[in-house]
């Protein structure tokens, strides 16, 4: 990758035209997941009964499942302790 030569985008409307359709779809991916997201945790509070639990999020990363509001309830179970 030696001697690639980077070309710059500059922000103009042409840009922001071709880029909505991307944000459009993205945002569509998005909500879609966030729902399927909601509906386990739904599903969970149900069988804890506790509508405090919930993944958890860190820095945009879901590192775990816990009460974050609360965690007198429930301390984090990180992901790596429920994939083995």
């Amino acid at each position: 990758m030696a001697n690639r030569k980077i070309r710059k985008i500059f922000k103009n409307n042409q840009l922001i035209n071709k880029l909505k359709k991307y944000y459009q779809s993205f945002s569509k991916i998005d909500a879609e997941y966030n729902h399927s997201i909601r509906k386990l945790e739904e599903q969970m509070q149900k069988e804890f009964k506790t509508s405090e639990i919930e993944f958890f999020c860190i820095d945009g990363e879901y590192v775990g499942i816990g009460t974050p509001l609360n965690p007198k309830i429930m301390k984090l179970i990180q992901f790596e302790e429920l994939e083995n």
